[in-house]
């Protein structure tokens, strides 16, 4: 998935996936070097989803990755890592 992104210009992605019957939420973002060089840096981003998911997470400045265990606060995750990035966007 994140070679595709790479590959088609889109500018950041932030991915979910849940599973409820095992309990987990698995959370991947990419940021291109664009968007680090405004200051945007996955490691940052995952933190956002990460410290409402709980679980554990890691990476680089480019690709992060995690998995939490607070499946019911998906959506106040959505929220706020949309919210953190929007600035980034927007510059």
């Amino acid at each position: 998935m994140v070679s595709l992104v790479k590959s088609s210009g889109i500018h950041a992605l932030y991915i979910f996936s849940l599973d409820e019957e095992a309990g987990h939420v698995f959370h991947q973002c990419y940021v291109p070097p664009n968007l680090i060089e405004r200051g945007l840096k996955a490691t940052q981003w995952i933190e956002v989803a990460a410290a409402i998911l709980g679980g554990k997470k890691g990476g680089k400045d480019e690709l992060a990755q995690g998995l939490g265990t607070e499946v019911s606060r998906i959506n106040e995750a959505l929220v706020a890592v949309s919210e953190y990035s929007s600035e980034y966007f927007n510059a």
